[in-house]
C-alpha cells in the first residue's frame, strides 16, 4: 500500500514538474508588473529624471524581491554613474541597473529570464507602442538582429537581440521574446538608443530607422 501511495506521489510531482515549464513565464512574479507604489517609468519611488543617485541604495534595500547583498556601485559611461542588483529567484526579472547623470538617474533597465516575458505579455500591461527600431548587424561574427520596442510618451523601451541569417524573415509575433525593459524619463526616451547604453545605435540610425508601429507582422529592419 504504501508502495503504491509513493508511485501516484511520483507520478503526481513528476506531472506538475512538466506541467511548470509549461507555464513558468505565465506564473513567475514580475517585479515590473507588480508594483502598485507608482505607474512607468516610476518603479518603487525611484522615478528617471527626478530621483537622486544618492538616494537609490537606501530605496533598492527596502525593495521585496532585490538582493540586497547584490547593489553594487558601477561605472557604465562614465565613472561611478551607476547602480547594479539582482533580483531574486522567484521573479521574472534576472537583474537591474540604474544609470545617472549629473547625480539624477537617468534609465532603469530590467533584464528579464531567458522565455519568460513575452510581447503578448507587455501588450497586455501597456498596450500597443507607437514606434519600434530594429537593426541587421549582418557583419557581426554571429549576425544578430537588435530590435527596440518603444512607448515614446510613456518612457518605456522593449529591447531584444536574437542570432538572424540574412535569409530569415523576422516577425514580431504574441510570443516574440523580450529581454530588457528600459524605464527612461520620458522627455528622454530615445536617448539610451543613442549614447551608448542600448545596443550602441548611431544617431543618424535612429533617425533613419525609427518605424510607426503597425501591430504583428514582418519587421521592418536596416541592414548594417
Amino acid at each position: 500500500m504504501k508502495k503504491l501511495i509513493m508511485k501516484k506521489l511520483i507520478t503526481f510531482t513528476l506531472i506538475g514538474l512538466a506541467l511548470c515549464n509549461l507555464v513558468a513565464c505565465r506564473t513567475m512574479v514580475s517585479t515590473i508588473f507588480q508594483d502598485n507604489s507608482c505607474s512607468a517609468p516610476c518603479w518603487n519611488q525611484i522615478t528617471p529624471g527626478q530621483t537622486s543617485i544618492q538616494e537609490i541604495s537606501s530605496k533598492l534595500a527596502k525593495i521585496q524581491g532585490v538582493d540586497s547583498k547584490s547593489i553594487k556601485s558601477k561605472s557604465i559611461l562614465n565613472s561611478n554613474d551607476g547602480i547594479s542588483f539582482k533580483f531574486l529567484p522567484y521573479l521574472r526579472e534576472d537583474a537591474g541597473e540604474l544609470y545617472s547623470r549629473g547625480g539624477i538617474i537617468e534609465t532603469i533597465s530590467f533584464g528579464i529570464k531567458k522565455g519568460k516575458l513575452s510581447l503578448s505579455d507587455a501588450l497586455q500591461q501597456w498596450g500597443p507602442p507607437d514606434r519600434y527600431i530594429s537593426l541587421y548587424y549582418s557583419k557581426a561574427e554571429r549576425p544578430y538582429l537588435a530590435t527596440s520596442i518603444i512607448y515614446t510618451s510613456r518612457g518605456i523601451i522593449l529591447s531584444t537581440t536574437q542570432d538572424m541569417s540574412a535569409k530569415d524573415v523576422p516577425k514580431f509575433e504574441s510570443y516574440f521574446p523580450i529581454q530588457s525593459i528600459w524605464y527612461t524619463d520620458p522627455a528622454m526616451t530615445i536617448t539610451p538608443l543613442s549614447n551608448g547604453l542600448l545596443n550602441n545605435i548611431k544617431m543618424q540610425d535612429v533617425s533613419a530607422g525609427l518605424k510607426p508601429w503597425s501591430g504583428f507582422g514582418v519587421i521592418d529592419y536596416i541592414y548594417r
